[in-house]
């Protein structure tokens, strides 16, 4: 879930809905709080959800990430076809609610996905907010799921060195040298601007079939890059 070589790990709460972990850094002076949410279709579990929430806030002594899907939207405006207690929850917890980039919604279904609404998101609380300057919430194109995966970025990082060394996943692919080196965040990207482009063309229309199958192409593409991705990186690892 995380880079275990930039940050170790402390279980601080767990329950039927929602775990919060300690998350301290390796190899930086910085320790931060993160509850990952799952929250229940039934109303009186959600507002247990709310006060679980309430009583985590004071275990989390500085910067405080809260994400997940809540199956809940917070205002009308997050829904195509409510939400009080949640805004509330979110007030009293003085969490930052930042817009979204990328679309409206995070999930969609129903027939030809004529139905959806924004269920998942980032919440942060203040120190978090001081911490970063660039901070950005960005929903991602789907991958074969009803859900829309969010991205939460907050500014640039620092990365090693590169160096030359043979990697497995060079055997996946037809031409390589030397000289070539894969880009995979740009690859990536343009497999998924693709991908969000055909589904901004379904929040106003149901796609044709065509446009299903380019959809289709374009995931499985994806999956290959990524595949040949993680390839290289647990080999890197193991060299570290």
């Amino acid at each position: 879930m995380w880079d275990k070589r930039a940050w170790r790990e402390e279980e601080v709460e767990s329950g039927s809905q929602m775990i919060t972990c300690k998350l301290c850094g390796i190899n930086q002076d910085l320790d931060w709080f993160i509850t990952a949410v799952y929250a229940s279709c039934d109303r009186n579990e959600k507002r247990d959800l709310w006060e679980e929430l309430g009583a985590m806030r004071s275990l989390c002594e500085g910067p405080w990430v809260v994400c997940g899907d809540f199956n809940t939207i917070r205002f009308p405006s997050e829904k195509t076809n409510s939400m009080s207690d949640f805004s509330s929850c979110i007030n009293e917890l003085e969490l930052i609610d930042p817009p979204l980039f990328g679309g409206s919604y995070t999930w969609s279904g129903g027939a030809n996905y004529r139905n959806a609404s924004r269920i998942d998101r980032f919440l942060y609380s203040f120190p978090w907010d001081e911490m970063f300057t660039q901070i950005r919430q960005s929903s991602l194109p789907s991958l074969g799921s009803d859900h829309n995966p969010i991205l939460l970025t907050c500014g640039d990082g620092n990365f090693k060195k590169s160096y030359f060394k043979f990697e497995k996943w060079w055997l996946n692919v037809e031409e390589w040298s030397k000289e070539h080196k894969v880009n995979w965040k740009a690859r990536k990207s343009h497999i998924l601007d693709q991908i969000g482009s055909l589904e901004t063309l379904q929040e106003s229309r149901p796609l044709n079939d065509d446009e299903q199958l380019v959809k289709a192409h374009l995931a499985m593409e994806y999956d290959e890059v990524a595949r040949n991705e993680e390839i290289f990186w647990r080999q890197r690892s193991r060299v570290q």
